[in-house]
């Protein structure tokens, strides 16, 4: 839902399949940023849970979708309003100055890296996957198209121009 007009809209699109366990404190950390004009979409393919029904709670956007991930993701882009794009996965929590502090970035960026952490990280996975983030976002250079980190914040224009291979993007960003 857009809140304030006079600032840039930043869409936050999050795929779902059967996300009820997780998605509430993935919708708290978006509805709890200090920025104000975000709306938030919900692209869910086929969830037999209780997913839509919590996903309206937060006001979210919801969007019904029969694909998998990459084209929901696709289809998030697509329904979207924003100037700014954050794609985010259905178990992931977004600091509460993520948005603020990504969109002074933007102005010399095109896409950002969010560093992504486990939060409290409790099984052996768990603090294996935690290890493993800690150790890439140690890396002083990286590719986004070709590295381990994956961009979450992308300016429309960037998106809407296609493949990033065939142009030619200014340098990402690393968010920590």
């Amino acid at each position: 839902m857009q809140r304030n007009s006079k600032l840039p809209l930043v869409s936050v699109t999050i795929p779902t399949r059967n996300s009820e366990d997780v998605i509430s404190d993935c919708l708290s950390s978006v509805k709890n940023q200090s920025y104000p004009n975000i709306e938030t979409l919900i692209i869910d393919s086929t969830s037999t849970d209780q997913t839509k029904e919590i996903a309206e709670s937060f006001g979210a956007k919801f969007i019904s979708y029969e694909g998998k991930l990459l084209g929901a993701r696709y289809e998030g882009f697509l329904s979207s309003q924003g100037d700014f794009i954050l794609l985010l996965d259905s178990d992931q929590i977004l600091e509460p100055t993520t948005v603020e502090r990504a969109l002074p970035v933007m102005n010399d960026y095109d896409m950002l890296v969010l560093e992504e952490l486990s939060y409290k990280p409790k099984g052996f996975f768990e603090k294996l996957y935690d290890a493993d983030r800690k150790l890439i976002h140690l890396q002083p250079n990286f590719d986004p198209l070709d590295g381990n980190l994956l961009p979450r914040f992308f300016r429309r224009e960037f998106l809407e121009r296609g493949n990033p291979h065939h142009h030619s993007p200014r340098p990402c960003h690393r968010l920590p």
